[in-house]
């Protein structure tokens, strides 16, 4: 397999699965998600709770995070769900958890 022989250390690693930003209008939004991961707030009632637009808060995702913000969620739940499951939780509780209204949107 080419490259197996060198070190980890010359391949570059991310440092998170997920971004963060500090813009004044994503970065309370984020960190308010991250914060309830449940909370399935839409963008539009972020958009307005930090006094700006839908379309601005959307492209400032794109711009800052390199993903939309549904993705964005996504991947946060998909994380808190993981920690969860670690934690021993079922996977139902952690479904629920996360902000499905089942466990089929999890799966």
């Amino acid at each position: 397999m080419p490259g197996a022989d060198r070190p980890t250390a010359d391949f570059p690693v991310q440092q998170t699965y997920l971004p963060t930003s500090q813009d004044k209008f994503l970065g309370p939004v984020l960190q308010a998600l991250e914060r309830c991961p449940a909370d399935n707030t839409s963008l539009a009632v972020w958009a307005s709770k930090v006094y700006t637009t839908e379309r601005t808060l959307s492209r400032r995702c794109q711009q800052e995070l390199g993903m939309s913000f549904s993705e964005w969620r996504q991947r946060l739940r998909f994380l808190h769900a993981l920690s969860l499951l670690e934690q021993g939780k079922t996977v139902q509780d952690v479904a629920l958890d996360v902000g499905y209204s089942s466990l089929p949107r999890l799966l």
